[in-house]
């Protein structure tokens, strides 16, 4: 892709070996900084996609679940707009252990599905408020792709199958924009290729 140029196509065609040994340090970490950072726009549509992989399960679990879910995402539009912090290690500390109690004492059986499910979600959610760099994105992204796959063990209806393409769209969108090293990605661009990759591995899906 255009946006993916190596490093050799973004040095400047007259640079002479004293200029590269001069700006080498400076070139490394601007290039360390944007290959580090999550664009703005690759963000929200995560944040859009976390909200589409979510709310199936509200009629499969716990509503209180989807609501921890929900309010991830509202915590960490926050952070993405300026308005909150990151949360603290003692706050994450607490809410993992809030969660994990939670699922206890909604009566569902340590070893079963929906036990399984909530875990993953909570783990979808969490994560996502600490999300600071492209690693912890591409774990968010893949916990997603888990999420996903994960409700067509509760229903493998026709409608939850088309539903579940939309989210895997955006999902995959997020993961393109994220593969884009520059600070300002088209979010319209990566839903197209999202949804050719998509459309084009549909054939094999009905294979398999």
């Amino acid at each position: 892709w255009r946006c993916m140029a190596s490093e050799g196509e973004a040095m400047p065609a007259g640079g002479a070996r004293g200029g590269l040994r001069t700006g080498g340090r400076g070139g490394a970490a601007r290039g360390r900084g944007i290959a580090y950072q999550i664009p703005r726009n690759t963000l929200a549509l995560l944040m859009i996609a976390q909200v589409a992989v979510v709310l199936p399960y509200l009629l499969h679990l716990s509503p209180w679940l989807i609501a921890v879910g929900l309010f991830c995402g509202y915590w960490r539009s926050g952070v993405y707009q300026g308005r909150w912090d990151y949360p603290r290690r003692w706050v994450k500390a607490v809410l993992v252990a809030a969660s994990i109690g939670g699922v206890a004492l909604t009566g569902v059986s340590a070893f079963s599905l929906e036990a399984a499910a909530s875990l993953l979600i909570l783990a979808f959610a969490l994560k996502l408020i600490e999300m600071k760099s492209r690693r912890d994105a591409y774990l968010v992204i893949f916990l997603g792709y888990f999420a996903i796959a994960t409700l067509f063990l509760f229903d493998q209806s026709i409608a939850v199958a088309v539903y579940q393409i939309g989210a895997l769209m955006l999902v995959t969108a997020a993961l393109v924009g994220l593969n884009q090293l520059v600070t300002r990605v088209r979010p319209l661009e990566s839903l197209r290729v999202s949804a050719l990759l998509v459309l084009q591995a549909l054939p094999l899906t009905v294979v398999l």
